[in-house]
């Protein structure tokens, strides 16, 4: 049974403060892409400390499905699931054995957080039972024919 206890979980913000969007709209877009921009850049500086690849090494294997290949892959490998409900925030369930881990995402994350004791483990149960290697098998077929449809195009 999973439980709670079992994870580090740090809840990251990534969209826009909702106390902005009654002021000027302009700034309160602008905000908005500021953080969701800061929160990619955060979120593939943890996928490249976890894996050890870099982003565009993820980009040439997999191309459009890089994001959703490498949380499947790391989840896979280490247990640690990232959310992929980006509409407000973004949750890390990070197993307690890799503390050096949830200890550099909270020295390096650069955009508004909180660590949880307790949280809904709904996706977490889910995602536990789903195939993981499914969604890379497929967008590795997709990129070969896609690669070898337009060869100069991806010559990354």
């Amino acid at each position: 049974m999973i439980k709670c206890s079992d994870y580090f979980i740090i809840k990251v913000k990534c969209g826009g403060d909702e106390k902005l969007k009654l002021g000027n709209i302009e700034a309160y877009n602008k905000h908005c892409y500021d953080r969701v921009k800061a929160f990619i850049e955060f979120k593939w500086l943890v996928i490249e400390q976890i894996t050890g690849k870099l982003r565009d090494e993820w980009y040439r294997t997999y191309l459009t499905d890089a994001n959703d290949c490498a949380l499947d892959e790391i989840e896979e490998i280490t247990g640690i699931h990232i959310s992929r409900n980006y509409e407000d925030v973004c949750s890390f369930f990070i197993p307690k054995k890799y503390e050096t881990i949830y200890h550099w995402i909270i020295s390096n994350c650069d955009v508004p957080y909180k660590v949880l004791i307790k949280t809904n483990l709904t996706v977490v149960r889910r995602y536990s039972k789903i195939d993981l290697t499914r969604r890379r098998r497929e967008a590795l077929e997709w990129t070969k024919k896609m690669k070898d449809k337009y060869p100069n195009l991806y010559n990354l």
